[in-house]
């Protein structure tokens, strides 16, 4: 009765409503109600012409970063529509109120080019970015926004070299010519003359590494028992695609988007649900690291005695070899990264990135990044390393504690799963 009501009263709309007051009434129904509409005459003609979001202001909008040449700014700011008692503003606080799903659309967000919109002389930069928001704002939708912050205002004009840019060159340089020489080394006197060499100088050969990155794991070359884990390297392939696609997915996720309605509907899609939860592959690694950890445990206790000299060595070992290749990444990322590219939303996604692996990158050197502060992005997807690090030392621990006291193995297990049991479901209950 309610659909028949609401039919009733558009098609005694007079001539001076507007198309776009029309369609937004037509939205608001839907939005409420999830009910197909449909209405015969000219107001049926505007539901399958508009679409419920058509005069809606957008969520994202960019002003062209190649029209905004130096010395021009171009930053990125973010505003609060003000309420107002109109169709459009009731329609974006409805549907924003749905938050579990829906974007907040009284939240704007914007590129400004601030030559583009010519603010007056004498204003501040401040009061210029406000006057270019509300000026598009005001001449399409009637309404009027807030500022509420800008952020990464930047040109397209180059930057000068900084101090920890050519440092890292320089130990680029110097890896690069390491290599080379090594893999000459190896070459001539391993191979030619088929002396074994400095295993320290090899260690840069990159026919060496190569050796060693491609050699069959069914063959093992110490333990012959490792062969019955071969299928690990299947289950790596998978999981890393799996995990490859959810980072990719994320850039769209977090960065500004043309079409933010198509991301809203990911939501109740079963095939993009489960493509959502594609990170839970990484627990395939947590139980692979786990495994294998625990083998090479009992391998190393059948012909040595556990102490704890072997519990810091452990440590130190997956430390020292992990620690080379992850400082070298964040280095390349707090200097060089920044210069592989420019654009609106270059500042946004990559140069504060860079900024916070400035200022935090002992987190990294520690491996308790996965706890860095909220708001901070600092190569969030080696977040797995951390982790892994970390639950690698509770590993190794309550193994060397099993091993050493057999009898209590059972009551201590016990109770460590009580203990995070009770702790993870009050933490469920704070959130």
């Amino acid at each position: 009765m309610r659909l028949r009501a609401y039919a009733s009263s558009l098609n005694r709309l007079t001539a001076e409503r507007t198309l776009a007051d029309v369609s937004m009434m037509i939205a608001h129904i839907i939005s409420n109600n999830n009910y197909r509409l449909i209405i015969p005459g000219d107001v049926q003609k505007v539901a399958a012409e508009q679409t419920a979001f058509s005069s809606l202001p957008a969520l994202y909008a960019l002003d062209a970063w190649s029209r905004c040449p130096a010395p021009a700014r171009y930053c990125l700011v973010e505003a609060a529509i003000l309420p107002q008692d109109s169709p459009t503003y009731r329609l974006l606080e409805d549907y924003s109120a749905q938050s579990l799903k829906h974007y907040n659309r009284t939240l704007i967000h914007r590129g400004v080019c601030v030559a583009k919109c010519a603010p007056p002389a004498a204003a501040s930069e401040h009061d210029a970015l406000q006057y270019c928001v509300n000026r598009t704002l005001w001449e399409e939708h009637g309404l009027q926004a807030q500022v509420l912050s800008v952020g990464w205002c930047s040109s397209s004009s180059s930057k000068a070299l900084t101090t920890e840019e050519r440092v890292f060159g320089i130990i680029c340089l110097i890896l690069l010519a390491a290599a080379l020489l090594a893999t000459i080394y190896h070459i001539i006197l391993v191979t030619c003359a088929k002396a074994e060499g400095n295993k320290y100088v090899l260690a840069f050969s990159l026919k060496k590494n190569w050796s060693i990155l491609t050699y069959n794991r069914a063959k093992p070359r110490q333990d012959e028992r490792m062969a019955d884990f071969s299928c690990i390297e299947g289950l790596r392939v998978l999981a890393i695609q799996c995990v490859i696609f959810s980072h990719v997915l994320f850039v769209y996720i977090y960065s500004y988007v043309d079409n933010p309605q198509y991301i809203e509907k990911m939501y109740d899609s079963p095939v993009w649900q489960t493509n959502l939860n594609a990170p839970l592959w990484v627990q395939v690694f947590f139980s692979m690291s786990a495994c294998l950890t625990a083998y090479t445990f009992l391998v190393y206790t059948e012909k040595r005695k556990s102490n704890w000299t072997m519990f810091f060595s452990s440590i130190f070992n997956r430390w020292i070899r992990l620690t080379p290749a992850a400082v070298f990444a964040l280095l390349f990322t707090s200097t060089w990264f920044p210069r592989l590219g420019s654009g609106p939303q270059w500042g946004l996604l990559v140069e504060r990135e860079a900024q916070d692996c400035r200022q935090r990158w002992w987190y990294h050197a520690l491996y308790i990044h996965n706890h860095l502060p909220l708001g901070k992005f600092c190569m969030g997807h080696t977040w797995y390393l951390a982790a892994d690090m970390q639950l690698h030392v509770i590993g190794i621990l309550l193994l060397l504690t099993f091993y050493r006291y057999p009898p209590r193995s059972a009551a201590r297990a016990g109770g460590l799963v009580g203990v995070f049991g009770r702790r993870a479901c009050a933490c469920r209950l704070l959130r």
